[in-house]
């Protein structure tokens, strides 16, 4: 399967999750799945892609988030960093920090198919 097709059909799947939960049980039943990777962030893009190769393995990716609907900020490059803190961002925090006059820090990890990538400008 060709990389962008394979993408494609990445965010067709995680748009469609009605049709994963519907037949999801099936799939598990027929034992038709044979590979499945959490998360879809590059690591786990890259290893459901790897083992989709052999056609004989069927693999299930997994992601939390959405896909991302090509926001600007996601396509332009100098919106980078416009992502921290929306909906595809997990809006995690830091413990109170003392040398920062007990303030917080935020933690950006991207909460949509692509992970991380997606929040700092990097696919």
């Amino acid at each position: 399967m060709q990389p962008n097709a394979f993408l494609s059909t990445l965010r067709c799947w995680t748009r469609t999750t009605t049709l994963v939960s519907q037949h999801l049980p099936t799939m598990l039943e027929q034992r038709r799945l044979t590979q499945v990777v959490v998360g879809g962030g590059p690591s786990g893009l890259t290893v459901a892609n790897r083992l989709s190769e052999d056609p004989a393995t069927n693999v299930l990716l997994l992601e939390a988030g959405p896909a991302d609907n090509n926001e600007p900020w996601i396509q332009i490059p100098f919106f980078a960093g416009q992502g921290v803190g929306s909906s595809l961002d997990w809006n995690l925090q830091t413990v109170p920090q003392t040398f920062l006059d007990g303030r917080t820090r935020a933690l950006p990890q991207g909460r949509v198919l692509g992970g991380g990538t997606v929040l700092n400008a990097m696919l």
